[in-house]
């Protein structure tokens, strides 16, 4: 339920979970505790991690309210306390607002793109409409990535056209590095897999380029002066095709995930492409040994303070176990091993048959990594021998970054590689706080998620800043 605009921030007042509405599509309108607390806490900690996200002014819990949730889908409905979060952002238009292919809809359509390009975007540059969206969805997009954050239900309603980070569901962090990584048990086959969100966010702004054609110029204008005159009133330069907007979106994402991730790893200046060579032995360091992500920056962060050893030390301790890796792959993996070649064989051929029941290329390819990994732990004779490989290999990375960080690189790292995220074992520690009745754990959480990058010395660094390695995770679902 949007409340309006302050004139004076003039940023927009949003309530989420007030009931049934017009467009709750049969739904109850509600929100329960559970994710409330989820996302008052997760958009705060974006705002300190220096993301572009909607923020979080107050969270009211019910003491009569409920709503009955199925968390997993797994037919156990269960009554929850419910709650409202009241949100602020610059826009609550997604790239959603705008899609329909009814033609009746156009003209409600023009005026929404009208005040849009006029009232919210244009205040921040001359450029055309679609090209400013992409630009701030790539930028996200890449933080995202950078930081480990996935957001679990990528489509377009719930892409903020001025690219903020908005509605909270079944979102989740990175802990141990998976690439493929879905929080959301809804997700099946991986569409919105960490790996895929920047191909996602260029899929969606294709989508939402047609949806504005269509209304903005209508049915019968494609080739007329018309055309390019309600275009240009709106903001949308003729010769910005769909198939621009992506490779621009793309090479944004790119120039920006560079830029970022050579910081987390006080890199100096270096080529393009000896940035791009460092990262990709990382993520291929990250993949094999499938440590905590965050907690690896940190550490890396502490090259010249720390003996080398101490820092590889702590980045393997997080290696996770046999059993971890097991259950964690085994609930993403709708195949046996056995049954990949045919599957591989089939999508050579027959591919379209496949993406009609949702699988693609890269759900195939998400099933054979956690193949190999259940592979490469499960057959390990000796877990202590595996881990020593592993030191190894940190041991050799860390040296080499050791040798071409400078001294303000390195003093650079902690200002961009977090020591608190919000960990789902945390989260979960503050939802039964909450459910209690005390919001002693939602206070501390956000105190450190809004200076992420220090260590406070008054909490235990045991659990709010390492990875709880006996934590399974939390399963989430769309309701959560």
């Amino acid at each position: 339920m949007l409340l309006g605009q302050s004139p004076k921030t003039k940023l927009e007042i949003n309530l989420k979970g007030t009931g049934p509405t017009p467009f709750s599509r049969g739904f109850d309108g509600r929100k329960v505790l559970r994710s409330s607390v989820r996302e008052f806490l997760c958009s705060e900690a974006m705002a300190g991690l220096g993301i572009p996200t909607t923020r979080a002014a107050a969270l009211v819990v019910s003491e009569t309210s409920q709503a009955m949730r199925d968390v997993n889908y797994s037919g156990s409905p269960q009554m929850e306390k419910c709650a409202v979060v009241a949100r602020t952002g610059k826009t609550f238009f997604r790239f959603g607002s705008f899609e329909s292919r009814d033609i009746a809809d156009s003209p409600t359509i023009r005026k929404l793109a009208s005040f849009c390009w006029h009232d919210i975007l244009w205040s921040e540059t001359k450029e055309n409409f679609m090209s400013v969206i992409v630009e701030k969805t790539a930028h996200t997009i890449a933080l995202w990535q950078a930081v480990g954050f996935v957001h679990g239900v990528l489509n377009t309603d719930n892409m903020s056209i001025f690219g903020d980070t908005i509605d909270y569901g079944p979102f989740g962090f990175i802990e141990f590095f998976d690439p493929h990584f879905v929080p959301n048990t809804s997700d099946k086959f991986g569409r919105y897999a960490f790996s895929q969100q920047p191909r996602i966010a260029a899929w969606n702004l294709a989508t939402l380029y047609d949806s504005l054609e269509l209304h903005l110029v209508g049915t019968s204008e494609k080739s007329s002066e018309k055309r390019k005159e309600v275009l240009e009133n709106f903001g949308f330069d003729l010769d910005y095709s769909k198939e621009t907007i992506v490779s621009d979106f793309h090479s944004q994402f790119n120039l920006h995930y560079r830029e970022m991730m050579g910081k987390k790893l006080g890199l100096p200046t270096l080529a393009n492409d000896r940035i791009d060579s460092i990262v990709s032995d990382l993520q291929s360091l990250l993949c094999d040994s499938a440590v905590d992500y965050t907690y690896t920056f940190r550490m890396l962060s502490e090259i010249g303070e720390l003996p080398v050893s101490d820092i590889v030390n702590g980045i393997v301790s997080t290696v996770p176990s046999t059993d971890r890796i097991g259950s964690s792959s085994r609930s993403v993996v709708r195949i046996s091993k056995s049954d990949l070649p045919e599957i591989e064989e089939f999508a050579a051929t027959r591919l379209e048959e496949l993406e009609r029941v949702g699988i693609d290329l890269e759900t195939i390819e998400r099933w054979k990594f956690h193949l190999n990994r259940i592979d490469s732990f499960g057959l390990c004779d000796d877990y202590q021998t595996m881990v020593e490989g592993f030191r190894d290999r940190w041991t050799q990375f860390v040296l080499e970054l050791e040798r071409i960080t400078t001294v303000e690189s390195r003093k650079n790292m902690k200002h961009v590689n977090p020591v608190y995220i919000p960990r789902q074992n945390l989260l979960q520690k503050a939802i039964e706080d909450c459910e209690n009745g005390n919001d002693t754990e939602i206070k501390l959480l956000l105190k450190l998620f809004s200076k992420p990058f220090e260590v406070d010395n008054s909490v235990d660094d045991d659990v709010y800043g390492k990875p709880d390695l006996n934590f399974y995770g939390s399963r989430l679902s769309c309701s959560s």
